[in-house]
């Protein structure tokens, strides 16, 4: 991965948007295995949803509960860990780390209280 020439200056919109945009297209495979690995457990609930669903299965409670659990893990559990760990990644990135998708996620779960009370706070902003 090359990054860029690390530069520490006052930029214009236009030139952080580039930059933003080059990191991004230049670690588009990294950030998607940042995504895919995060998100697996909330498709492990969606499809076990769906399954229950289709499946003619008449267990009403527990394939609500099933979508329900799965919507939270996925917005108030995975999400932030998501975001925290490709924020790792980009900044890794445009540092001149050496970055992997376990490299920025591990580095994301050690900070997993802070990441859900930001999502938390977010939540209340928005609610509010």
């Amino acid at each position: 991965m090359s990054s860029p020439e690390i530069r520490f200056e006052p930029m214009t919109a236009g030139r952080l948007l580039d930059r933003s945009f080059r990191i991004y297209f230049q670690n588009f495979p990294l950030l998607v295995g940042i995504a895919a690995f995060a998100y697996l457990p909330t498709l492990a609930f969606r499809t076990a949803d769906v399954l229950i669903r289709t499946g003619g299965i008449d267990l009403g409670f527990i394939a609500i509960a099933s979508a329900v659990l799965g919507f939270a893990i996925s917005s108030l559990v995975v999400a932030p860990i998501a975001v925290g760990a490709t924020t790792q990644a980009v900044s890794d990135t445009y540092l001149g780390n050496a970055v992997t998708v376990g490299s920025a996620l591990r580095k994301a779960l050690k900070r997993v209280v802070p990441l859900l009370l930001a999502q938390l706070v977010a939540g209340l902003i928005v609610l509010g």
